[in-house]
């Protein structure tokens, strides 16, 4: 981790990697941390994967372009990617406080549209390709 960053809390992780809120020392500005596992990151591979994947959908308003580098911890060498923090609550934790677990049809209807509003700069961005397959 850079000396520039202080890691505050992990949200959590997964195949590739772990991530972490952290905030700027100078700003106290907060970001995510991914830190990438060396076995699932050879040749650093995934890690310029999903920073070529951001830098393409930098135009989208959601995205924002990353910082990468390469730190040693522990005597080990390990990939970051440093990127803008969104800050809310996960779907699941949202869910688990409604009655019946459930929203009601009109609650629903705003995180979908936020959702859509979001992603809808990606296919324009050339980078999902949308195809309907009839049967």
């Amino acid at each position: 981790m850079p000396e520039s960053y202080v890691i505050d809390q992990f949200p959590g992780g997964g195949r590739e990697a772990e991530v972490y809120l952290v905030h700027e020392r100078a700003t106290g500005i907060e970001r995510t941390a991914k830190f990438f596992f060396p076995d699932r990151n050879v040749n650093n591979r995934a890690a310029r994967f999903y920073a070529g994947k951001l830098h393409r959908l930098r135009k989208c308003p959601v995205i924002s372009v990353p910082c990468t580098g390469n730190h040693t911890i522990q005597e080990n060498p390990i990939s970051v990617l440093i990127s803008k923090y969104c800050a809310g609550e996960l779907l699941a934790a949202d869910l688990s406080k409604q009655r019946g677990k459930r929203l009601s049809p009109f609650w629903a209807l705003h995180p979908l549209h936020a959702l859509a509003a979001g992603v809808e700069s990606i296919p324009a961005a050339g980078e999902v390709s949308w195809r309907l397959t009839y049967w």
